[in-house]
C-alpha cells in the first residue's frame, strides 16, 4: 500500500504546482481521508486494505474529469492497482469505493459507507473549505455558493451516527456562517 501513497503524493504534488501553485490536497485531504478511512475500517470491522487503497485513490479521477471524479477514479484506480499487482477482486472493490465516493451512487459495501464518510469527516476536520475558498478561482458569491452546496452535501455522506454527532456542531456553524446568520 505503501507504493500506492507515494505514487498518489507525487500525482497531486504535479497537479497541485500545475493548477494552484502550492502543494496542498494531499497533505490537508487526501492523507487525513485515509487515516480517517483506517480508523473506521478498524471500528467496524470492514477490510483495511480496500478501504486503505480506495481512500488513497478516491479523488485520483479529478485530473482526468473534475466533474465526474468519481466515475473517472473508479476506471483509473484499476489501472493503478493493476500496476502494482492487487488482485482483480480487490480492484473491484476499490473502484466501487471510489464510484460511490460522492454519493451519486448509493453506497452498496460497508468499505464505500466508510470511504464515503472518511471523505465528508475530512472536510470537516481540516480547514479544507477554507483552504479550497482560497484556492478557487471563482468570484466570492460563486464560492460561497458552492460551498453551502458542499457543506450539506457532505454532512449527508457521513453513513455512521457517532461521526455524525461528532462534527454535527462544526456543520451548523458553517451553515450559519455561509448563510450570514451568526
Amino acid at each position: 500500500m505503501k507504493e500506492v501513497e507515494e505514487f498518489v503524493k507525487e500525482r497531486f504534488r504535479e497537479s497541485d504546482a500545475r493548477y494552484v501553485g502550492v502543494e496542498w490536497f494531499f497533505k490537508y485531504h487526501i492523507s487525513v481521508v485515509h487515516r480517517l478511512g483506517m480508523r473506521l475500517a478498524e471500528k467496524y470491522g470492514a477490510d483495511k486494505t480496500v478501504v486503505g487503497l480506495a481512500t488513497l485513490l478516491h479523488d485520483i479521477g479529478l485530473q482526468i474529469d473534475p466533474e465526474r471524479h468519481d466515475e473517472a477514479g473508479a476506471e483509473e484506480s484499476k489501472k493503478v492497482l493493476e500496476r502494482f499487482g492487487y488482485p482483480e477482486d480487490v480492484r473491484e472493490k476499490v473502484a466501487e469505493c471510489i464510484r460511490a465516493h460522492m454519493h451519486r451512487y448509493e453506497p452498496k459495501s460497508l468499505e464505500a459507507r466508510i470511504v464515503c464518510t472518511a471523505d465528508a469527516l475530512a472536510k470537516f476536520k481540516t480547514p479544507f473549505f477554507f483552504v479550497k475558498f482560497a484556492v478557487r478561482k471563482a468570484k466570492p458569491e460563486e464560492t460561497i455558493e458552492w460551498l453551502q452546496y458542499k457543506v450539506d452535501l457532505e454532512y449527508e455522506k457521513i453513513f455512521f451516527e457517532d461521526e455524525r454527532k461528532e462534527v454535527k456542531e462544526i456543520y451548523e456553524s458553517l451553515k450559519r456562517m455561509l448563510s450570514g446568520k451568526i
